[in-house]
């Protein structure tokens, strides 16, 4: 996933991880964004899958590339103001490994060899992250909600809020 950056709270609500692989090899991504103003409640998300020599496949790659392990992030080799932390958590043999590093790949080639095998990783991960094929609509089964006061004198965007009732039956 991509955290942070110089962008709006709302925004980072609702962004979602680019790519989730679970243990039994289903891929979660999200779809396609149509463009209009104001954009869709939720983003649609797609489910799919790999293969479990896929899986494994990645699973040994991010070991040989040494990510099976605590690693802390240097600086990109340039500097870069107000970009997102790459953020990789992998589980496996029991164990947790959170990868963050700050503005991954964006600052030209990547001269550090942890900040190196990280980002040739994520770029291993790229074709994945677009989606499998046979990949379906996901139904959510829950949603996490964020709710700020609105203040109709003033809107900045130019969108009126409006006041809706709160279901009974929610």
């Amino acid at each position: 996933s991509w955290e942070g950056g110089f962008v709006p709270a709302d925004f980072l609500f609702t962004r979602l991880p680019r790519l989730v692989i679970t243990g039994d090899g289903s891929v979660y991504v999200q779809g396609a964004q149509i463009e209009i103003y104001p954009g869709p409640l939720l983003p649609p998300v797609l489910v799919g899958s790999i293969t479990e020599q896929e899986l494994q496949a990645l699973l040994l790659a991010a070991q040989s590339g040494g990510l099976f392990r605590d690693v802390t992030y240097g600086d990109p080799p340039t500097g870069i103001a107000d970009a997102p932390n790459t953020v990789l958590v992998i589980n496996a043999e029991g164990a947790t490994y959170t990868h963050n590093a700050y503005a991954l790949g964006m600052g030209g080639d990547e001269t550090d060899d942890d900040r190196f095998h990280f980002a040739e990783y994520a770029a291993l991960l790229d074709p994945v992250a677009t989606g499998v094929p046979d990949s379906k609509p996901f139904a959510a089964k829950r949603y996490a909600i964020r709710a700020i006061a609105a203040d109709a004198s003033n809107p900045t965007d130019g969108v009126t809020p409006n006041v809706v009732e709160w279901p009974d039956n929610a």
